[in-house]
């Protein structure tokens, strides 16, 4: 079973990765659009994943949809510039510390 078709360690590091590169762009070029493509892609994994533990493989459950949640929890407000700073750096902070995890010899014997 799989919410988000993440089955592997490289499966969830690929989607890590591609949203951390979203983020870095949102960083180096901030504005609206980019804060905006972030902050809505972190909104639509969230929404896609919340309440369905169930229907999660071990690594969306151990890896994927923590780092969404706390990400998407400390994202920017997009209509508000003053979060814009702080709020991408907690998603790089949270989207660098799960995929770290997948790294972690005791962390991957445990998703699997």
């Amino acid at each position: 079973m799989s919410v988000y078709g993440i089955h592997t360690a490289d499966d969830c590091k690929r989607a890590l990765e591609e949203l951390l590169a979203l983020n870095r762009l949102a960083e180096e070029t901030t504005n609206k659009e980019t804060v905006g493509r972030i902050k809505n892609a972190l909104h639509n994994y969230y929404k896609q994943g919340d309440n369905k533990d169930d229907a999660m493989s071990e690594f969306e459950k151990a890896f994927f949809f923590p780092a969404i949640h706390e990400s998407y929890v400390k994202a920017p407000n997009v209509n508000s510039k003053e979060t814009w700073k702080t709020g991408l750096a907690n998603v790089e902070f949270y989207l660098t510390y799960y995929l770290r995890q997948l790294d972690a010899p005791t962390q991957m014997d445990a998703a699997k």
